[in-house]
């Protein structure tokens, strides 16, 4: 089977474009109409934003998942160079372009700066492609290591690694070292070894899928459960007031099971709803383009959270689909805003067999 007809991947990428979408919604909710609504309303505001937080893991997942079934050794010839076309130059444009609309920066030399420190530092939303190169690389040289070694053992000492380096930058305070504000509240997140298990994960699955998928299937309930569970635990985390973020040793389980979730959610569905291979499709536009939106969205005096979450969120969806597709009708527009996903050609597909 190709890559390319593994319908759990749009399910998963559909979802997780969506959620991040959503997160950004509220979180642009909670900063202009906290207060607009009960404390029961706000607090389940929070628990959906919290919800929202499996969104960059999973795409972490995905990436590494179809590396791993698609490529048995390493990467091909011009891999890096397709990749560097397809996500670093929208990268780059998308790092100026934030840059430029940000409106704190009033002069060119403060767009340079805002340019530099998104592109480089990750200071914007789009800083997860520095964290997908990293792992390209990762796939690349170690990959062939990976397949002699045990996933038994592997995914648990990748788990344990990446809690504790989580765990250190989310419970202690910045050191007394040069830049230490800007490392404890978002450098640590560039480095690979912050996403190390769920590239180790992606791995694993993509190279055993059909164990990957038999296995889901036979614990579907233990899945569910642990995914209420782990929520439950991340909810109060957060209402102890640990820092609300998907960077979090406690979000490691939760995304994995909300992962595993919706591969079983897909197992149970026929056909794939039309919606889904569309977001899928408009999901790496979308990823770069809807933050400008949100942030461009104007705020009205009888709108609240609840309201302005929805309007947040379909007004940004749908423009950013909207400019990506527009956008990709010139030559060179996918170099801009990202290139249109594929979809397959029968949108009929049923259900891939067990």
């Amino acid at each position: 089977m190709k890559n390319n007809s593994i319908e759990e991947i749009y399910w998963l990428r559909a979802l997780a474009c969506l959620a991040i979408v959503f997160l950004h919604s509220i979180q642009e909710s909670f900063l202009y109409y906290k207060g607009t609504n009960s404390g029961i309303i706000e607090t389940v505001l929070l628990i959906l934003l919290i919800a929202m937080m499996f969104a960059t893991p999973t795409f972490v997942f995905i990436s590494e998942f179809l590396l791993a079934k698609k490529y048995s050794t390493g990467v091909p010839n011009g891999f890096f160079k397709k990749r560097l076309l397809f996500l670093g130059i929208p990268y780059l444009f998308m790092g100026f372009i934030y840059a430029l609309l940000d409106k704190e920066n009033h002069s060119a030399a403060q767009v340079i700066k805002s340019t530099f420190e998104n592109i480089f530092l990750g200071t914007f939303t789009v800083y997860f492609i520095l964290i997908i190169f990293q792992f390209y690389i990762l796939h690349t040289f170690f990959s062939k290591y990976l397949d002699k070694w045990s996933p038994k053992v592997v995914i648990p000492i990748a788990l344990i690694i990446n809690a504790i380096y989580l765990a250190f930058f989310t419970l202690t305070e910045p050191a007394n070292i040069p830049y230490a504000d800007y490392i404890w509240k978002r450098g640590y997140w560039l480095p690979f070894i912050g996403w190390l298990f769920y590239f180790v994960m992606g791995y694993y699955c993509g190279r055993n899928y059909d164990s990957f998928i038999k296995i889901v299937k036979k614990y579907k309930v233990l899945i569910t459960l642990g995914f209420v569970g782990s929520l439950g635990i991340v909810v109060v985390f957060t209402k102890m007031g640990i820092i609300l973020s998907s960077k979090r040793p406690d979000i490691l389980l939760y995304s994995t099971l909300v992962t595993f979730l919706i591969v079983a959610i897909q197992r149970s569905f026929r056909k794939t709803p039309q919606i889904i291979y569309v977001i899928s499709k408009y999901s790496f536009s979308i990823f770069l383009i809807h933050h400008l939106i949100i942030h461009a969205l104007p705020h009205f005096n009888f709108l609240n959270m609840v309201s302005y979450t929805v309007f947040c969120f379909l007004i940004s969806l749908g423009c950013s689909m909207i400019i990506a597709h527009f956008v990709n009708k010139f030559k060179y527009g996918k170099f801009l805003v990202g290139n249109l996903g594929k979809v397959p050609q029968n949108n009929q597909l049923k259900k891939q067999a067990s």
